[in-house]
């Protein structure tokens, strides 16, 4: 009792050396237990813990043995035996408190072996105690998070604005905020999925992971409304808010187009740069490559037909057959065109795949070819 770990567990041993087969053997393996957990020695602690479940699962301490070795399962990533020590804890347990915890990691161990059957069914009994539940913010977000990963975003959706309403957590109001707002813009109801980003992004007591991750939601959001302004405005509003890695490319891809559709074509091509620079084994890289150029092109820039080859050597034989590497070509064919260099540009209309060229662009680019051929000299 006065956290004298060392003489308590010496005088505990003591008893169980001279009274084997004591009334109080249970109680002084349990206390020996958290002697050794309290000084931090998970081993020793573990080893009393399973003498007290295995040789006197029927006494008063097996149930809080049961949870600590639950504890010490999980935290070594063996979800299957953390799992059986919390529902025997649950089982045995009177006391509420420990019940529903044990419970609710219960729950948690059959979340991270992906069985989201069982994980639900833990979680049942938690989700019914709705007074004195210190997990049932906790447990109402697990169900829904494992609804939503099952596709059942019907139910998920409710038990997230409940907590959006309810929560005190900022951080849980913020996760349910987003995952909300992910299932609205999945249901195509983007008006709302931009109001819950919006929700998670403004909450400042939020985790910086949750709002980065809001803000890259919101964004896409508002570039599929086609909301150019709204895309710029938003970014350079929450230019401190920084998304997860995984996340940062998309949004500079969202804002950087947003740029390019209102004509800034230099700052356009700043963003793509960043993601080239800073990502260059992301997918979107090849893409930012493009627009950049296009962004260049379109500001008449004397280096772009050094930039065009550049870039067709770079991508034209990993991305051979994409749209935008025939779209390269007719930049460069058309660069040369308007500079009166029409050698260079009939050599570079003889790259071009006109099956590829757009229907719309298909007539001009077939007539500025004869035309170059024509200059050129290629009568035929």
């Amino acid at each position: 009792g006065q956290k004298d770990y060392v003489i308590a567990a010496e005088s505990f041993g003591k008893y169980l050396s001279t009274f084997p087969s004591g009334a109080h053997v249970a109680e002084a393996l349990f206390r020996l237990g958290e002697c050794y957990r309290n000084q931090g020695r998970m081993p020793e602690a573990e080893r009393y813990y399973r003498e007290v479940v295995d040789r006197h699962a029927k006494s008063e301490f097996s149930a809080n043995s049961a949870y600590w070795l639950g504890v010490v399962s999980f935290n070594a990533n063996d979800y299957k035996a953390a799992a059986t020590f919390f529902g025997f804890c649950e089982g045995k347990a009177t006391v509420a408190k420990v019940k529903l915890a044990a419970a609710f990691y219960k729950s948690e161990a059959y979340g991270q072996m992906k069985d989201r059957k069982k994980q639900l069914a833990a979680l049942a009994s938690v989700l019914e105690a709705k007074k004195d539940n210190d997990f049932l913010e906790k447990a109402l977000l697990s169900a829904a998070t494992a609804y939503q990963a099952d596709g059942q975003n019907a139910k998920a959706l409710p038990m997230l604005l409940e907590l959006i309403d309810t929560s005190k957590d900022a951080a849980v109001q913020g996760d349910a905020a987003l995952k909300a707002a992910l299932i609205q813009s999945e249901l195509k109801k983007p008006e709302e999925a931009a109001k819950l980003f919006d929700r998670a992004l403004t909450n400042s007591a939020a985790p910086q992971e949750q709002r980065g991750a809001a803000l890259v939601g919101l964004i896409g959001e508002l570039y599929s409304r086609k909301d150019y302004d709204a895309v710029v405005d938003t970014y350079n509003r929450n230019s401190t808010t920084l998304p997860p890695p995984e996340l940062r490319p998309r949004m500079l891809m969202h804002v950087a187009n947003a740029q390019r559709m209102k004509t800034n074509y230099q700052r356009a091509i700043d963003l793509y740069e960043m993601i080239r620079q800073y990502f260059p084994d992301h997918e979107l890289s090849f893409e930012a490559a493009y627009w950049r150029l296009f962004c260049f092109y379109q500001l008449d820039d004397r280096r772009v037909a050094d930039m065009v080859s550049a870039f067709l050597q770079q991508y034209g034989t990993s991305q051979k057959g994409h749209e935008f590497i025939n779209t390269a070509r007719l930049m460069i064919a058309d660069y040369h065109f308007n500079k009166q260099n029409y050698a260079l540009a009939a050599d570079a209309y003889a790259a071009i795949d006109m099956k590829k060229v757009q229907d719309r662009f298909r007539a001009s680019t077939l007539f500025h070819k004869g035309w170059c051929e024509a200059e050129a000299g290629k009568h035929a």
